[in-house]
């Protein structure tokens, strides 16, 4: 019989809550699940049961590596996919994995693994998580565990061209740095035994230095970093990725607390280390073009940032974040007015897009980090200026479709006629005064045959707005008293979101009065954002999929549309959902609104068919706000049995 392809290979502990999504999106793309539990006692083993007879149970003795080869050890498919219970595994639909790897030549890839964390943007880093299953491809290292080592030594003597590459077409989606103080403070005495017994191993070295830093224990931090930095001149060790960080990491610590003795060794080691790995560390490319500007050599520093940029600043499986991404690409160009004639100035300007390309940096990013570090580049950089503003810094466009909302749009506009700077109406065919109101109000409305796709309308008054913030409010919905100090406050930030409070008043009768929701209703005006869905459209993937940040603010929307059960309204609804389902089956959000939906209808028995599946299902976008409002509406149709 032929060998399975896909081995899915997982150790565990614990992980009753988050097991069984990760194995919900992993099945359709793996031929065989194996996995390891280390001591569970919530219930994990029966969960994994339900997906797989290959659970086996391991004695944890600290060594993640031990673990994961065991698990290994267990696998017989030709290929290995090693993911942990906080990963929730995304696939293109246009993707077939099993397709990619029966016709690579590939020892292994790195997949793209996005961290995200309560209030920020999503982190991505490339893990080298996807490997043939060979008898000598093991994990090594206690903690912080990878099997490059292993996979490269193999690769230098029997394999003959690229050994590796990034995997087009997938992501995983990784929630482990929810609380990352507490990763860190359980990692902290695994790294502090690895680097006692192994006292010149790098690796183990690296990452409890960055433990420690995160930790803001900056004393046992220098200590250990310059104890460190002995090491590395007394050893003379191979240029790993680690050595680098590591060296990286003194130059900050030299340029903010040490001594012009420590400034010196820096310099003298970056240069050997840079000119050994062709300048393509960006970690230790920007630490030393910043001391080296210190010196006043802006033209040392230029010289190493475009070595850099050419290399692409920084390898997608290596830290870097995105925000030391644009400065190395603001400081090559700031380096770049400071040293070169204006000719030479001219042509980087006009090239740098062509150039960042292959770091890919993003241009609007880049502008708002000049913009907001670098103001003298502006005007070299030939950016445009910002969109008419208020005095008050920021300025609003209302954005908006209407139909036959004579008796609610006063009230909404009211709310906020203070505090917009124009109104934008798209009308889908009002039949009482609505338009006229709106103009009363200085609205400019523009009227369009309703097509039934709410996210088209909407994005058809996006096109209109000439200011530099949308707000999006419906006519059945009111801003809560706001004034205008404190939304500016808010909205100047470098968020390109901003998640509100929409507050939905229940009908007479219901267990509760109000049932409370994020969404997104301040953002940035920008033709890359816009909305999709053709009914409860979102605005959110087109903004995080370009890595844009979306934070919450106390910001209260009172939405009144569910006070009185429309029926031909949820009618309307239930057909348009039901056409998103079928070409979106996994996503989350859609099979939640269905069950909204159909509860609405009193059909009860479908609400909780399709209320259970959004919490099943991985794909779409639903938070805990969203999944508390699911319990409580599956709580309701229980007692109304």
């Amino acid at each position: 019989m032929e060998k399975p392809l896909i081995s899915l290979c997982m150790i565990v502990k614990n992980e009753a809550l988050r097991l069984e999504k990760t194995l919900e999106a992993a099945r359709p793309h793996v031929d065989e699940m194996v996995i390891v539990d280390t001591g569970s006692s919530d219930g994990t083993q029966d969960i994994a049961r339900r997906f797989t007879d290959r659970v086996y149970t391991y004695e944890w003795n600290d060594d993640f590596s031990a673990a994961r080869n065991f698990a290994i050890s267990k696998c017989s498919g030709r290929w290995l996919l090693n993911l942990d219970a906080d990963h929730v595994l995304h696939v293109d639909a246009h993707i077939d994995l099993r397709e990619i790897l029966k016709n690579t030549t590939y020892l292994a890839y790195f997949v793209d693994e996005r961290s995200v964390a309560p209030g920020k943007k999503y982190a991505s880093l490339h893990r080298m998580l996807l490997f043939r299953n060979k008898p000598g491809f093991r994990y090594r290292g206690i903690i912080h565990e990878h099997p490059m080592d292993s996979i490269q030594a193999y690769a230098e003597k029997n394999h003959s061209g690229k050994a590796w590459a990034n995997l087009p077409g997938v992501f995983l989606e990784h929630s482990g740095y929810t609380d990352p103080r507490l990763k860190l403070q359980r990692n902290r005495p695994i790294l502090e035994k690895a680097v006692a017994r192994e006292e010149d191993n790098f690796h183990y070295r690296y990452k409890l230095l960055l433990t420690y830093k995160a930790l803001d224990e900056m004393d046992i931090y220098g200590l250990e970093l310059n104890k460190s930095v002995r090491l590395i001149l007394d050893k003379n060790p191979p240029m790993r990725e680690s050595v680098i960080g590591i060296w990286a990491l003194y130059g900050e610590w030299a340029r903010e607390h040490g001594t012009a003795e420590s400034l010196e060794i820096f310099k003298s080691g970056a240069r050997q280390i840079g000119a050994k790995s062709f300048w393509k560390d960006g970690r230790l490319t920007l630490a030393l073009s910043r001391v080296l500007i210190d010196d006043n050599d802006p033209a040392a520093a230029h010289d190493i940032l475009k070595r850099n940029i050419q290399q692409g600043i920084s390898a997608p499986h290596i830290s870097f974040s995105d925000e030391d991404k644009l400065e190395v690409a603001a400081l090559w160009l700031w380096t770049a007015v400071e040293v070169l004639p204006v000719e030479e100035i001219l042509k980087i300007m006009a090239r740098r897009r062509q150039l960042f390309q292959k770091a890919r940096i993003d241009e609007e990013a880049l502008r708002d980090h000049i913009v907001k570090n670098y103001p003298a580049l502006v005007s070299w950089c030939r950016y445009e200026p910002e969109k008419e503003s208020t005095p008050a810094g920021v300025s609003i466009s209302l954005c908006m479709i209407t139909r036959d909302e004579e008796k609610n749009l006063p009230r909404c506009l009211d709310s906020v006629k203070e505090l917009v700077d124009e109104i934008i109406i798209v009308d889908t065919g009002s039949k009482d005064r609505t338009m006229e109101i709106a103009r009363d109000y200085g609205a400019k409305v523009l009227r369009f045959e309703w097509k039934g796709d709410f996210a088209t309308m909407r994005n058809l008054a996006l096109k209109e707005a000439r200011h530099p913030w949308i707000l999006h409010l419906d006519a059945d919905e009111e801003l809560e008293s706001l004034d205008r100090e404190t939304l500016r406050l808010v909205l100047d930030q470098s968020a390109e979101g901003l998640a509100v409070v929409l507050r939905n008043h229940q009908p007479a009768g219901d267990m509760v009065r109000y049932l409370d929701e994020r969404q997104i209703r301040f953002f940035r005006n920008k033709p890359s954002i816009r909305y999709r869905n053709k009914v409860h459209e979102q605005i959110g993937p087109s903004i995080l999929e370009q890595g844009g940040e979306i934070v919450d603010a106390n910001i209260i929307i009172h939405h009144y549309g569910y006070e009185k059960n429309n029926e031909q309204r949820a009618r309307r609804n239930l057909q348009m959902l039901s056409s998103e389902l079928r070409e979106r089956p996994d996503d989350a959000y859609v099979l939640f609104k269905l069950g909204e939906t159909y509860k609405a209808l009193n059909d009860f028995s479908h609400a909780a068919e399709f209320l259970k599946k959004a919490l099943r299902n991985p794909g779409g976008n639903i938070g805990n706000e969203i999944k508390e409002m699911i319990y409580l509406r599956l709580a309701q149709i229980e007692l109304s049995n």
